[in-house]
């Protein structure tokens, strides 16, 4: 993804997207429903099969600011990762 900045988490089975800049495709594998997910606004797919998007929350914002800033030194993307049992996995992109 090229020039998009944002969050991705999931807990309980919803999902939430927050981008930041840019746009993103947020597709519910349960429905097959997709939607473009513009920066300033947040997407959650829920259980059910259904997508909401509403403009970003002041918090959401900032964390997912806070999760995507890169390092100009390091040319690096870090993200931890969490699956439906709670277990974490970091991710981390090098790049040029």
């Amino acid at each position: 993804i090229r020039g998009t900045g944002g969050l991705f988490g999931s807990r309980d089975s919803i999902d939430t997207l927050t981008v930041i800049d840019g746009t993103v495709r947020m597709t519910n594998r349960i429905s097959s429903q997709s939607t473009d997910v513009r920066g300033g606004f947040t997407c959650i797919s829920t259980p059910d099969g259904k997508l909401q998007t509403r403009p970003s929350t002041p918090q959401e914002r900032s964390e997912a600011e806070s999760s995507s800033r890169i390092s100009d030194q390091d040319n690096q993307l870090e993200f931890e990762l969490r699956d439906n049992k709670g277990n974490t996995k970091q991710l981390r992109i090098d790049f040029k």
